[in-house]
């Protein structure tokens, strides 16, 4: 039995505590030199913090004693709640923060009397904003001055901007000052007493002025000072329709002569196509060469390129180069006319020296919104276009100034080599033999007076005359060839007439509507002059009576 309890082992010491060696990290390869890593500290806890309601403190407690009390200020969060439609009574929609894109301009001011904006909705005034500010931003962000949730308004819709009086102003709408509107460029657009307003331009809004935003039944009306309404016009009511009538009248004449010259140029292309037959590669215009050689300012170095390359890539690299290089081998000056229509928007025109069939001057015109050089660049553009379509940029030479001036235009009656008036049926030749004349001759402007006005007025009224004569006398004519049936050929009788000179072919009645659309223009034009240049009508004199005494 002692033998038994000497194999026992002896029982552990309770103080004996068994402590885990630090672990060992090998880095590096294999039998490398090995590198100890020290064992991480152990973690403290922390002590706990509580966080009371607003306006609590930080306790902190260590070793059973109290530490100073710390506090901790409480961030407020704003709650905001999304409302899905415009009655929904939990909150608005929120945007995003955004700035207003409208910068105010320098003639801007505050009013100095009273304005209101009244809210009209279903023929009843709901509300009232006053206008105290210098502009007045309406749209669906939260930012602007006149909230509005309807869904066709933008969120920075239109801009009410008040210009500040200018008492020595010429223009009366600057000495007065007022509030003008100001479309931001919105989606469906602002209305002004019915009518759109352009986006991007200021419209002047008086007193008593409608405005419309989008689509919204709301409308609002200006109210302030009757020295800002609009003044009455002295016309009556049936003086104002009837002069409305008498402008669409003018308009549907002028729109008709132009359609009837679109027509006839249309059927003068269709006939020269068709009469041209084979050309064998050769062009009708086509001269003999010089003997000399052309000199380097005479040769258009655009003019070599293919059909295939007929595009803007030959002047899109600096059009203004281009342009001044062919006014300059054409002999005339390059003048820019730059006016600044709006701010930051510029419009600029250039007249072309070209001759075309119609007579009128070809101006090539570019609208830019940005800077004035962009403008100028951008016309320049146009213009190389327009000259394009002439066939005037890409040709191979040209003539010198000296050279053009050799040619002695008056010794051939200011025809060109390949003009003849025998085989011209429509006056075209004519047209360009009196337009050439008048420009080679450096006439002056001529200054038309009301008597050489009216003189004129008379002359076209009597062609206008004569024509409907011979129109109404060839239908007469006609009729009565029908009416009488005598059951001969109607051919026959056709030739018969044409050689009496009773009765006119389709060409001649073509040309005499064609001159009747052109001529009626013309009276129009000539009207209106009359009544710029009628004189004053001044009262009747009256013979004073001198008392004797």
């Amino acid at each position: 039995m002692s033998s038994s309890g000497d194999d026992k082992m002896p029982a552990p010491s309770p103080t004996c505590e068994f402590k885990k060696p630090p672990a060992l990290l090998t880095v590096g390869k294999v039998g490398g030199k090995k590198k100890f890593r020290a064992p991480e500290p152990p973690k403290l806890n922390p002590p706990p913090i509580t966080i009371a309601k607003e306006n609590s403190t930080l306790l902190e407690k260590k070793e059973g004693k109290d530490q100073s009390l710390v506090p901790v200020p409480m961030v407020k969060l704003k709650q905001t709640t999304l409302s899905i439609g415009p009655d929904s009574q939990d909150g608005k929609i929120l945007y995003p923060a955004q700035k207003c894109p409208y910068d105010e301009p320098s003639w801007g001011g505050r009013p100095e009397v009273d304005f209101r904006l009244s809210v009209l909705k279903n023929g009843t005034i709901i509300g009232s904003e006053k206008l105290a500010k210098s502009f007045f931003v309406v749209g669906r962000h939260q930012d602007c001055d006149l909230i509005m949730e309807h869904p066709s308004i933008s969120r920075f819709h239109a801009v009410l901007q008040y210009r500040k009086p200018h008492p020595d102003a010429t223009d009366p709408e600057k000495r007065l000052g007022g509030f003008y509107l100001f479309d931001l460029g919105s989606t469906h657009g602002t209305q002004l007493n019915r009518q759109p307003v352009d986006a991007k331009s200021y419209r002047r809004v008086r007193v008593g002025h409608h405005i419309k935003f989008g689509f919204s039944t709301r409308a609002f009306i200006l109210e302030g000072p009757a020295e800002d309404e609009e003044a009455e016009s002295e016309l009556s009511v049936t003086e104002i329709i009837e002069l409305r009538k008498k402008r669409e009248a003018e308009w549907k004449l002028m729109r008709e002569a132009e359609r009837v010259s679109k027509e006839e140029a249309a059927r003068k292309r269709d006939e020269e196509d068709r009469d041209a037959g084979i050309n064998w590669g050769m062009a009708e215009d086509a001269t003999e060469e010089d003997e000399e050689c052309p000199t380097m300012s005479d040769v258009n170095p655009f003019a070599f390129g293919t059909a295939e390359n007929v595009d803007e890539q030959l002047y899109l690299d600096d059009p203004k180069k281009t342009l001044r290089g062919w006014f300059e081998r054409e002999g005339y000056e390059l003048e820019y006319h730059v006016e600044e229509k709006g701010p930051q928007q510029f419009i600029c025109r250039v007249k072309l020296p070209i001759d075309v069939g119609s007579g009128s001057a070809v101006i090539a015109e570019a609208c830019v919104k940005g800077r004035k050089k962009e403008a100028v660049v951008q016309c320049a553009m146009e213009a190389c276009r327009i000259l394009d379509r002439h066939d005037e940029l890409r040709k191979a030479h040209h003539d010198s100034r000296a050279k053009k001036n050799l040619k002695n235009w008056k010794e051939d009656d200011y025809y060109d080599s390949d003009e003849d008036e025998f085989f011209d049926r429509t006056g075209d030749l004519v047209t360009k033999r009196e337009q050439r004349k008048a420009r080679l001759e450096h006439k002056g402007q001529t200054v038309e007076t009301y008597e050489s006005l009216k003189e004129k007025l008379a002359i076209t009224e009597n062609a206008i005359r004569e024509i409907n004569e011979s129109l109404e006398k060839s239908k007469a004519v006609e009729a009565a060839s029908k009416a009488s049936g005598d059951g001969g050929d109607s051919l026959e009788s056709f030739m018969k007439q044409l050689k009496a000179g009773t009765a006119l072919d389709k060409a001649k009645r073509s040309q005499l509507r064609l001159d009747h659309a052109r001529l009626t223009a013309e009276q129009i034009r000539l009207i209106r002059l009359v009544n710029i240049a009628k004189p004053t009508e001044l009262p009747p004199l009256k013979a004073m009576s001198i008392d004797a005494r």
